[in-house]
Formats: C-alpha cells, sequence, structure tokens
C-alpha cells in the first residue's frame, strides 16, 4: 500500500474504519503534536469512533491537556463502545477527573455512569468497588457532637 493511498483511499473502495498507521508512526517517534493533529483528522472523519475519541484524548494526555482530554473520553463514552474498552477509558478519565483536574464528583459520576450502563459486565465488580473507595475519601467524616464539647 502506497503513502498516497494511506492518506487518500482509490475512489473504488470505501473507507469504513479509521486508519491510525501515521498517528501511530508520530506516537512512536515522540511527535505527540503531530499524532494528535492526526488523530482529530481521524475524529473529524469518524466522529462516531469511539476509539478515534480515546486516542485524542490519550495524546492530549501526554501533551498535560488533561481537561481537553477528559473531554474527548467523554465524548468517546457516549459514543457506541464494548465494555472492554469502556472500563479502561472510565478508569483513565475517573484518574483525570481526581488526580488531575481535583474534581472527585465528576471521578465518582463516571464510575456511576459506567455501573448504569454495563452493570453485567465482567468489570463492574472492580469498578463498584473503586466508586465506594471514592465515594468514602470524597464524603467528609462526621463528628459526634458530644466530641465537640
Amino acid at each position: 500500500r502506497t503513502a498516497v493511498n494511506m492518506i487518500h483511499p482509490p475512489h473504488d473502495r470505501e473507507v469504513e474504519e479509521p486508519q491510525f498507521n501515521i498517528a501511530e508512526s508520530l506516537e512512536s517517534q515522540g511527535d505527540n503534536e503531530g499524532a494528535l493533529r492526526e488523530y482529530m483528522v481521524m475524529a473529524r472523519i469518524f466522529p462516531k469512533d469511539s476509539e478515534t475519541a480515546f486516542r485524542v484524548a490519550h495524546v492530549l494526555c501526554e501533551l498535560e491537556r488533561f481537561e481537553e482530554a477528559a473531554t474527548s473520553f467523554e465524548r468517546g463514552l457516549r459514543l457506541p463502545v464494548d465494555a472492554e474498552r469502556a472500563v479502561l477509558a472510565t478508569n483513565r478519565l475517573a484518574d483525570i477527573y481526581r488526580d488531575r483536574l481535583d474534581q472527585p464528583t465528576d471521578a465518582i459520576r463516571i464510575l456511576t455512569e459506567y455501573l448504569e450502563r454495563f452493570a453485567d459486565s465482567t468489570h463492574a465488580d472492580i469498578v463498584q468497588r473503586r466508586l465506594d473507595r471514592m465515594t468514602r475519601a470524597a464524603t467528609p467524616p462526621t463528628t459526634n457532637a458530644t466530641e465537640s464539647f
């Protein structure tokens, strides 16, 4: 396959899924800005592809653009995606909200949304335990009124 065919496929053949070869190559060379540009092109061509949104989010994380990464992860999770891929994106997004953006309520929200969407997933128990830990950590301890005297 020639580079021209990768960039501009022959008209007799429909492109049904994104081709990440160029972006992946740029990533492996450490050119995250270039990879991001390529993934963004794919995201415009394939706006309903969750994997493209997740790849955009990953590179944005590499560039420490966490708010934009969170938006891209959210977009990908709103699209059709299988439970396996969704749990990876959900966990990464929960980490970004909790650790990078100091938004623990959004981390809790995204874990809750995973459980609502994929209640029967093999990962549901693990996500539930993580949600329980985050909820406990986000809830301030209650003090007994008699202890304050």
